[in-house]
């Protein structure tokens, strides 16, 4: 197991070494990686994230408890409102540990930049819109009819671009 800080993705784990060899110890490579080429996360994160996770129970059971509470007719209407309020702030806190735990865990990666993705639209050579509004396409009419339009810009995409994503369609109003 490593123990140790990591440096340049190796750490300092000390080997078996015969008795009486004397100097540096020699580095270690990191832990197998994951499918990816990822790195496995530490067991912190893990049990961070286990806790996080388990922390929902206990709004979500007070809650529960106190709908079915309100639902007999049991108790203070008004009290019962403030008690279920309360409980989904608490909630709501425990659902933003799971996603900080979940994203140190496993870190989502960025978005490729407008600039480096070509057109959705099969076929089509061109960069998509700088525009948002005009989603994963160079233009309305190229994801219409994969002709080209007025506000097609008609740059060619850098070799190897990644494709924007088809289903990320242009705002009609803004074409």
């Amino acid at each position: 197991p490593c123990r140790g800080p990591q440096v340049g993705g190796w750490s300092q784990v000390p080997l078996l070494r015969p008795p009486g060899s004397f100097g540096k110890l020699p580095l270690a490579p990191r832990p197998p990686a994951r499918p990816g080429g990822l790195a496995a996360p530490p067991a912190d994160l893990r049990t961070r994230l286990k806790e996080a996770l388990n922390a929902l129970a206990t709004p979500v059971d007070a809650m529960l408890s106190i709908r079915t509470d309100m639902e007999r007719g049991g108790g203070n209407w008004n009290l019962n409102q403030s008690r279920l309020r309360e409980q989904e702030t608490r909630l709501a806190r425990a659902l933003e540990d799971v996603r900080i735990a979940a994203d140190r865990f496993d870190p989502p990666s960025a978005p490729a930049p407008r600039s480096k993705l070509r057109c959705a639209t099969p076929g089509c050579d061109f960069r998509v819109h700088p525009r948002e509004v005009m989603g994963g396409f160079c233009c309305h009419t190229c994801f219409k009819s994969r002709t080209h339009g007025s506000r097609c810009e008609r740059s060619k995409a850098p070799p190897g671009a990644e494709v924007a994503d088809r289903s990320s369609e242009p705002v009609p109003a803004e074409t």
